[in-house]
């Protein structure tokens, strides 16, 4: 009978933590009335629980702090590419704004990247050509 007596605070402290971790992340009123529920009903000191929960909010504050730092390590490195894509996006929803179906939506970007590829070709070509006429000026002189 001892043995299942820590059995059940063992198990119950654990569904504890489950519900801590619970209404830590979700913010869940009911979680917290859940908890204060087991705490009446088996005799869980309300000091263990304050410690337990002010002990999470340190650890997740502390692992939220390091997500944050290596996030931003990041930033400098991807921050134009991330600054293109969003401009894209955001040129393509006020271009699109306008159409009523996603079919011509969809239409217009595949039309406007038709028109990217044909000027990045054309761009490419116009340095070629540019290039050649620079060599055979040399090689004229």
């Amino acid at each position: 009978m001892f043995f299942y007596s820590i059995s059940l605070k063992n198990v119950t402290g654990i569904l504890i933590g489950i519900a801590l971790n619970l209404y830590n992340a979700l913010g869940n009123m009911v979680i917290l009335t859940m908890l204060i529920l087991l705490i009446q009903e088996y005799g869980i000191s309300f000091h263990f629980f304050v410690s337990s929960s002010i002990s999470f909010n340190r650890v997740l504050q502390f692992s939220l702090y390091r997500s944050f730092i290596c996030f931003v390590k990041f930033i400098p490195r991807y921050f134009i590419l991330f600054v293109v894509i969003m401009a894209g996006i955001f040129v393509c929803f006020i271009r699109c704004s306008n159409f009523s179906t996603w079919n011509q939506v969809w239409h217009r970007v595949y039309t406007q990247q038709i028109y990217l590829l044909i000027w990045m070709n054309e761009a490419s070509v116009c340095t070629e050509v540019k290039e050649a006429e620079g060599e055979n000026r040399r090689g004229k002189s």
